[in-house]
């Protein structure tokens, strides 16, 4: 069993918003935090955001993240104002290193 980490990361996005995930990582990520000034309608979509990262293997690529985190916002009719799912990805990779 891997030993649990904690990473926070802050990324400015192109147009200035600025992204922060705070993890909570082993083998997997066990917990994100994503805050920032960037915009999201409904405001309660960050939960399904926050939730398609957490289970992911820790070693998971940029790609994969994003995949996941624009699958969450495709599904539950997100919108992004501010960010997008690299920048979000990028963010939580950041965190982990």
């Amino acid at each position: 069993m891997a030993r649990e980490k904690a990473g926070r990361a802050s990324l400015k996005v192109p147009g200035g918003k600025l992204v922060t995930a705070k993890i909570l990582y082993g083998g997997d990520i066990r917990r994100v935090t994503l805050t920032g000034d960037f915009f999201l309608h409904p405001e309660e979509g960050i939960s399904a955001i926050e939730s398609s990262i957490e289970g992911m293997a820790a070693g998971s690529d940029e790609i994969d993240i994003a995949i996941a985190v624009q699958a969450a916002i495709d599904e539950n009719g997100i919108q992004a104002i501010g960010i997008d799912a690299a920048s979000v990805a990028r963010a939580v990779k950041m965190a982990m290193r």
